[in-house]
């Protein structure tokens, strides 16, 4: 009888312990909910339009594309993931300069 009662404790002790720190836990979440700062300047929701027709861009991407292929052997899904990401970057511009670092 005395097992049953120590695994009965042990089960109450579990229980008591998981129901406190939910309770914490819910409480630093709604705490955090109502006097967090949401920060709705930090999203920039401009939108800028790429010429995609222009010839040094065109020209650029297939450089770039064949570039990647042929010294890298990589996959056309790879030079176009990496192709996303330097427009994205600097509109295929090689001269292109970041404006907050310079580099």
């Amino acid at each position: 009888m005395q097992v049953l009662s120590v695994k009965y404790k042990a089960k109450k002790y579990k229980w008591i312990i998981y129901t406190a720190l939910g309770t914490v836990l819910l409480m630093i979440i709604l705490f955090a909910s109502i006097f967090g700062k949401l920060q709705t300047d930090s999203c920039d929701t401009t939108t800028t339009v790429t010429n995609l027709e222009s010839k040094d861009m065109e020209q650029n991407a297939k450089n770039i594309y064949t570039h990647w292929k042929q010294k890298y052997n990589a996959t056309p899904q790879a030079s176009a993931g990496i192709l996303g990401v330097l427009e994205l970057e600097s509109r295929l511009n090689p001269s292109a300069v970041n404006s907050s670092s310079g580099a």
